[in-house]
């Protein structure tokens, strides 16, 4: 049997996909092509001793899930699916937008139990700080501030991560960190947690990044997951670890005894203050660090605003490479120096782009697309926008100049990567009634999609995506996995995005312009109803 990698679609021949045009894979898994819940299971996107992860399309629209089976084996161990359903709990009880989603959690007909995730594109900080050296000291800053908002959430909520490292925050192309891996969190017990008297003296975590308390087999609580960042810090603005050995003996005892380098020795530019954040982070004593995440984000967010590259480029997303996970700890949900949630495919979930014949599908479907595609990070130019209180979202065709400054302002930053860009797409989260969009608002941003027609004849990656959101803007090319280099292009719409709310249901939140259905048109949702179309004939 043959299987569709981007659909799911099984066949009984090689070939194309019929629904999507794709080349058919041999499918060398039970459950490629199979339907799983809702879903059709597409590829296999990551393996570990525990489980697997595979991507999983819904066939009616399209969207994306990562689809995270646990393995025959491990699912006969009870502890081991403790673990698993806790991390579905967890996940679900935090409800953070820097928390993968966990979006359902049932068993397999052979008894295996899943969980079924919001699929994520782009990078894990580890791959990043591989690739990057030295690595921005600004972007290093804002990704840890991201997770520090993840944190503490968790922790308001009774919830230690107790394995945060590189591996375990995922970078999207949105250049958005999503915290992962709760499989060994402490929970509280209603949440299907332990006691700290029956965890006592169990070594749980990563070595690298575990907090001497954890070393030492001790309880933990929150401090032990700021302990964790200020290693990841360390890490990201020195190059190399605070702690490293030949020995796991030798590991933990540094942890427990041992002071790391002043992280000024190795890199001179590090200004003083973020040196000392990261210090107290690191501090052995848990009641010298960092008491909550707030008092750490509070310390680090003063920081940020010192760093000289904190407006200047970010680093651009690493290539994603096949890696074998290895198993850190008795889940699924841990699968060592390399675990991820997803590699490769379209994402933010659950909706994502699938070229079908039903125009409502197709534009559910195209939604998703975007927010996977406007921040793409291959290089990423971003500057903040601390003076910007609302912009208005406002288009004028025939006037020989375009008042719309975002617009005018992305248009200029894709030109940079081809100097024939035109726009296809523009899409606007967070989107207030009157048609402004607050920039300092983090659940606001604005994306744009450009394409080449130049660099459409010869490659694939004919698009550019800018995002702006209170972050920056980013602009980076995007390779053609999802959009068709052909589609057509336009200077600027018709309507004025306050038009277009005019004729949109009460509540709308997002608003998508693009060329759909033969026309140009505005797809309104998040209103009275799911999905609602404007045409742009103002």
């Amino acid at each position: 049997m043959f299987v569709c990698p981007s659909c799911g679609l099984p066949a009984s021949a090689a070939g194309f996909c019929t629904e999507d045009g794709a080349a058919l894979a041999p499918a060398d898994d039970p459950l490629l092509g199979q339907t799983v819940g809702s879903y059709r299971i597409a590829r296999r996107v990551g393996q570990g001793g525990m489980g697997t992860v595979y991507l999983g399309v819904q066939p009616t629209i399209g969207s994306r899930v990562a689809i995270k089976v646990l393995s025959a084996a491990a699912s006969s161990t009870s502890g081991i699916v403790d673990r698993f359903f806790a991390e579905a709990r967890a996940a679900n009880h935090i409800r953070h937008e820097s928390i993968v989603n966990v979006i359902d959690l049932a068993v397999l007909p052979d008894e295996r139990p899943y969980i079924v995730m919001e699929y994520l594109e782009g990078a894990s900080l580890s791959d990043h700080f591989e690739a990057h050296q030295p690595f921005p000291l600004g972007f290093l800053a804002r990704l840890a501030l991201e997770a520090l908002s993840a944190l503490e959430a968790a922790h308001a909520h009774g919830i230690t991560h107790r394995d945060l490292k590189p591996d375990n925050l995922f970078v999207t192309t949105l250049g958005r960190v999503k915290v992962l891996d709760f499989g060994i969190a402490k929970l509280h017990p209603e949440l299907g947690g332990q006691s700290d008297s029956t965890r006592t003296g169990a070594l749980l975590g990563t070595p690298q990044y575990m907090s001497p308390e954890q070393a030492l087999g001790q309880p933990v609580d929150p401090r032990a997951d700021l302990y964790s960042l200020g290693v990841v810090l360390y890490e990201g603005a020195t190059g190399r670890r605070p702690f490293e050995a030949d020995s796991l003996f030798e590991l933990l005892r540094q942890h427990i005894e041992a002071s790391p380098l002043a992280p000024c020795a190795l890199r001179r530019d590090l200004p003083p203050a973020f040196e000392h954040v990261i210090m107290r982070a690191l501090e052995k004593d848990r009641s010298r660090r960092f008491q909550s995440a707030a008092e750490m984000t509070a310390a680090l967010g003063a920081v940020l605003q010192q760093l000289p590259d904190a407006g200047n480029v970010a680093p651009s997303a690493p290539p994603l490479r096949p890696r074998t996970p290895m198993p850190v700890a008795p889940t699924a949900a841990q699968t060592g120096a390399s675990s991820r949630i997803s590699v490769g495919g379209t994402a933010l979930a659950p909706v994502s782009v699938q070229h079908r014949s039903s125009p409502v599908g197709f534009i559910v479907g195209i939604l998703g697309a975007l927010l996977a595609l406007a921040g793409v990070a291959t290089a990423v130019f971003f500057y903040f926008w601390s003076s910007k209180d609302a912009v208005n979202v406002t288009f004028e065709s025939g006037s020989g100049t375009d008042p719309f400054e975002e617009l005018a302002t992305a248009r200029t930053q894709a030109r940079k990567h081809f100097a024939d860009a035109e726009l296809v797409t523009i899409s606007a989260t967070g989107v207030r009634p009157d048609g402004t969009v607050d920039l300092k608002n983090p659940m606001h941003a604005m994306a744009f999609i450009f394409r080449s027609p130049s660099a459409s004849k010869s490659s694939k990656q004919c698009l550019v995506s800018v995002s702006t959101s209170q972050y920056g803007t980013f602009a980076s090319p995007v390779e053609d996995t999802s959009f068709n280099c052909q589609q057509p292009t336009i200077k600027a719409p018709r309507c004025t995005l306050s038009a277009v709310m005019k004729k949109a249901p009460p509540g709308t939140k997002s608003v998508t312009f693009s060329h759909q259905v033969n026309a140009w048109n505005w797809v309104v949702m998040g209103g009275t109803a799911s999905v609602t179309l404007v045409p742009d004939s103002c």
